[in-house]
C-alpha cells in the first residue's frame, strides 16, 4: 500500500547545550501562550525571554507575568539586574516594568543552563549580569 502520509510531521531535534555556564544576549521579549495550572483560576499570561548564545543557539526562559514583587519573574529579574534592581515603583506599574525589560535587550549575562527533563530545551537555572562578574557587555 502506497504511503498516505508522504509530508508526515517530522520534529526538528533543537540544538541542546551541555549543562554548563554560557555567555548569552537578550535578543527579545515577547509574549507566551497562556498556560491553565489546573487550581481553578483563569490561565496566567506569560512572557518569554529570548536568549542566544554566543554560537546562535536559542535559549529561552518563560515565565508567568506578574508584577507581584514575591513572582519567579522578579526573582529572575532581580538576577539579571545584578546592581541595577528596578525600583518599587518599577515593580508595581506593568508598564514600568515593561519599559525597564524592554532596557536590557541587546545587553550580555552569563547563565547556567542545563537541557530540560523532557530533552526538547535548554533551560536557564540562574542568570547574571555580566557586567557583574566583570565581563565586557
Amino acid at each position: 500500500m502506497k504511503n498516505l502520509f508522504p509530508n508526515s510531521f517530522k520534529q526538528s531535534q533543537p540544538s541542546l547545550l551541555k549543562p554548563g555556564s554560557y555567555l548569552v544576549e537578550l535578543a527579545a521579549i515577547r509574549p507566551a501562550l497562556s498556560r491553565d495550572f489546573g487550581d481553578g483560576n483563569p490561565p496566567r499570561d506569560r512572557i518569554t525571554f529570548c536568549f542566544k548564545t554566543k554560537s546562535g543557539e536559542p535559549v529561552n526562559r518563560t515565565l508567568t507575568a506578574s508584577t507581584d514583587p514575591r513572582s519567579r519573574l522578579h526573582e529572575f529579574v532581580r538576577q539579571m539586574a545584578g546592581h541595577k534592581l528596578p525600583t518599587e515603583d518599577q515593580v508595581k506599574d506593568g508598564e514600568k516594568l515593561t519599559e525597564y525589560l524592554i532596557s536590557f535587550i541587546g545587553k550580555k549575562f552569563t547563565a547556567s543552563i542545563v537541557p530540560s527533563k523532557n530533552g526538547r530545551f535548554n533551560d536557564i537555572v540562574s542568570i547574571t549580569s555580566s557586567r557583574q562578574l566583570g565581563e565586557a557587555a
